[in-house]
């Protein structure tokens, strides 16, 4: 399992549980400032983690997709993992090792592109932690930005 550090946000910007923002913004690959912004709208205070209604909120900004049912969106898709068995963090890589995701363990949030974690500090995240839930972005959704 691979992680790498890769941290979005300036260094002006003093900010912290911000694991969801950076997640977002390395997966859907846009600009650290402009998800902060679209996570502030949808009720994130500064400081302070989301949780997955507020997510699921901000992805459907981040995708242009605001009508009820997001998970019905062509766009992205949210699997709760009550749903499959509850993988390992290496586990998942291999199981998709293509394609853009957030990856969201008990109080924190990652992306995993290409089979690669992303995340702020490379050794925060072992192999052996469990998916709670994902978020799989597709192509569709950053291709504005390539």
């Amino acid at each position: 399992m691979q992680v790498i550090a890769s941290n979005p946000r300036p260094d002006s910007l003093a900010e912290s549980k911000d694991c969801v923002v950076r997640a977002l913004s390395l997966a859907f690959n846009k600009p650290y400032l402009d998800v902060h912004a679209i996570c502030a709208k949808v009720g994130r205070r500064k400081h302070q983690g989301m949780r997955t209604p507020a997510i699921d909120a901000a992805i459907g900004m981040l995708t242009g997709n605001m009508a009820d049912g997001l998970q019905q969106t062509t766009k992205y898709h949210r699997v709760h993992t009550d749903k499959h068995p509850r993988l390992t963090f290496a586990q998942f890589a291999a199981k998709y090792p293509k394609g853009r995701f957030v990856v969201v363990m008990r109080g924190h949030a990652l992306a995993l592109i290409d089979g690669v974690y992303h995340d702020m500090y490379s050794a925060a995240v072992g192999a052996r932690c469990r998916v709670c839930a994902f978020y799989e972005v597709n192509s569709t959704s950053t291709a504005d930005e390539a």
